[in-house]
This record gives structure tokens, sequence and C-alpha cells, in this order.
């Protein structure tokens, strides 16, 4: 995850705070192959991977006015990322778990025998060892 490691410019991330498409687009293009890869290692489903990218990027773009350079750009975005992956992987959890209820007694299932909530448990401690 080369584009992580490399910061852009301030000027360009500037651009991009007043809305320049250019920037905008060199902010993707920056950094949308190692977000994908990132995304993956969440999913591990490839289809899943592309929406949470997609998913990310336009919260990226909706939200770059608010970043403040008090951290680096590309953790600004890897956290943004991240809490989309989690919020992904937790929705599509509950979906399976729904999906196999199949219409039996949701309270004699026991739930909270599945891994789903050790996994996110998991996976918010690793969000949380993020720079």
């Amino acid at each position: 995850m080369k584009s992580f490691g490399r910061e852009l410019n301030k000027e360009l991330i500037e651009l991009a705070k007043h809305g320049d498409g250019r920037a905008l687009e060199a902010i993707y293009n920056h950094y949308v192959n190692d977000s994908y890869q990132l995304a993956y290692k969440f999913v591990y489903e490839p289809s899943l991977a592309e929406d949470i990218t997609q998913e990310a990027f336009i919260k990226v773009i909706n939200n770059v006015h608010h970043y403040q350079f008090n951290g680096s750009f590309s953790g600004w975005i890897r956290r943004i990322l991240v809490n989309e992956s989690i919020n992904r992987v937790k929705h599509e959890k509950r979906l399976e778990v729904i999906f196999s209820l199949g219409g039996e007694d949701v309270d004699n299932m026991g739930l909270f025998k599945s891994n789903w909530l050790s996994e996110c448990r998991e996976l918010e401690w690793l969000l949380k060892q993020l720079p």
C-alpha cells in the first residue's frame, strides 16, 4: 500500500477542499488502488470491496472541506475507508443472520454465539491501532 505512505502536497489538498475537480480526481487516482486492497482485506469479496471503496471516496469528496491538516491526509482517507469497511462488514453479517433465520424463533437461536460480534470487536480494535 504504497500510496498511503506518500503524502500529497498541501496545495493539491487545498484545491480539493475548494471543490477543484482535477484535484479531487488526482486524489482519487492516487489512493484508489490501495484503498481497494485495504477494503478487500476486510471482506475478501471483489465486488463488495469495490462498493466499499466507492462509498468511501464519495464520503472523502463530500467531506474533504472538513479536513483540517491535523494529521496525515492519507490517514484521514484510510480512517474513512476502514470505518466504511467495518460498517459494511457489520451490515453484511446482520443480513447473513437475518437471512439464515428463515422464520425460526429468534429468541431461541442464540445469535450472539456466532463469531460476527468478536470479528467486529477485532476490527474495531484494529481501527484504533491505525495512526
